[in-house]
């Protein structure tokens, strides 16, 4: 009887002791959703959605991250309503620490391109890499990626730079002669 009834005592605390922690776990869930939905809006909010044709370019954009916040990263560097490059990153890692990072090095790469149109492509390739470095400290995710810029070079509109930085080539297509 002693035995069955400290045996019930103790099945009703720990009954109790998991309910208490399967309740904290369901309120740390709804918790992590929430973040979870902030990070994805904040880093949505921070790409380009629609991009309209500009200067003969025609571009089309689906972004659609694997869990919710990416370290995939894109942008378009429009100034005086001309477009004038684009880049095409890939942060190292999954989830929230790859998205984190992919949004300090957005504005570090943008504003390096800004700041210099009139330097060749690779070196502001370098000014991009060396800022990112020493903005990012001791967090181990690195870059990939590809900054094209589009020229008009001797009077010839549509010619580009590219500089790949760890990309796979990318394919270039002709239209016409």
């Amino acid at each position: 009887e002693f035995l069955s009834e400290k045996l019930e005592i103790e099945v009703n605390q720990r009954t109790k002791a998991l309910a208490e922690a399967n309740s904290r776990l369901e309120t740390e869930h709804a918790q992590n959703v929430r973040d979870m939905d902030l990070a994805t809006h904040v880093q949505r909010s921070f790409y380009p959605q629609e991009v309209s044709v500009k200067n003969g370019w025609e571009i089309a954009i689906y972004f659609k991250p694997l869990s919710g916040v990416s370290g995939d990263l894109y942008d378009f560097y429009v100034f005086n309503d001309k477009l004038s490059g684009l880049g095409l990153f890939d942060v190292s890692g999954h989830g929230i620490a790859a998205g984190l990072v992919t949004m300090l090095a957005k504005n570090i790469i943008f504003n390096t391109y800004r700041d210099n149109l009139d330097s060749q492509l690779s070196d502001v390739m370098i000014k991009i890499n060396d800022n990112i470095i020493r903005a990012k400290g001791s967090i181990e995710n690195y870059l990939t990626g590809a900054m094209i810029r589009m020229n008009d070079i001797a009077g010839q509109e549509g010619m580009i730079e590219l500089v790949n930085a760890g990309n796979p080539p990318p394919l270039l297509h002709r239209i016409g002669t």
